[in-house]
């Protein structure tokens, strides 16, 4: 599959929701912990969001690529 095919069946309604999601619950993240000194406060939390977040990114693209009809294969496993 090539990237302009991938671009054009991408779910856009579903990345930029997700995007969305991750931009709310780092700013909810930020604010609770903005006055924190120590990390037992949360010092830091936003950095760990941050992190998780690109990980999470990183999954949904890796998913995204990943044709899961070949799952169908396999399903009696999984249901086994």
């Amino acid at each position: 599959m090539n990237l302009q095919s991938w671009l054009r069946k991408f779910d856009w309604l579903l990345f930029g929701s997700m995007s969305l999601l991750i931009i709310y619950g780092m700013v909810m993240v930020y604010s609770t912990t903005l006055t924190a000194v120590t990390a037992s406060e949360g010092a830091g939390a936003i950095r760990l969001q941050l992190i998780f977040s690109l990980f999470g990114f990183g999954a949904y693209f890796l998913f995204s690529l990943a044709n899961y009809r070949f799952l169908s294969r396999w399903a009696w496993v999984f249901y086994a």
